[in-house]
């Protein structure tokens, strides 16, 4: 039997990825996706994308970063979260799930959604595990997307 070359099966895994997202293959998308998936963490900005990119030697300019994320986007290899701070976050979960966002270090924790009470009163309860991370006053922005 022959030994299949990790690399190739990677770039196979990542192009039938693409491919299964309704997404036309690309030198570009490959790379990008190939960061997201090995070298960045499940949260990340376009910034960290683009340096992940580069410290491979490839060349991707930041028109086509956002461009492919874009894309990645609409397809749901993404999602996009807007931090309270303005900056813009990728996440490679795309499943339902809600975000504590620590400010002081840029960070966006996940919480799941079943550990998340919604109330027919409109009371919002989050176990107090997901909120000790940080002593400082908590802000909590609820935003309704259509699903």
């Amino acid at each position: 039997m022959r030994k299949t070359n990790d690399a190739a099966a990677t770039r196979r895994d990542l192009a039938a990825e693409l491919q299964a997202a309704g997404l036309r293959k690309s030198k570009s998308r490959l790379a990008l996706l190939r960061s997201m998936r090995a070298e960045l963490p499940p949260h990340f900005t376009v910034h960290d994308l683009r340096e992940a990119v580069r410290s491979q030697r490839l060349k991707a300019s930041l028109a086509t970063v956002y461009n492919c994320l874009n894309d990645f986007t609409r397809a749901g290899l993404l999602t996009r979260i807007s931090a309270p701070t303005g900056e813009l976050y990728y996440d490679t979960r795309c499943d339902r799930h809600h975000h504590v966002f620590i400010e002081e270090r840029m960070e966006l924790l996940e919480i799941e959604d079943s550990d998340v009470e919604i109330h027919a009163d409109g009371t919002i309860k989050i176990p107090p595990r997901h909120l000790r991370h940080e002593s400082g006053r908590i802000e909590l922005l609820v935003i309704i997307k259509k699903e």
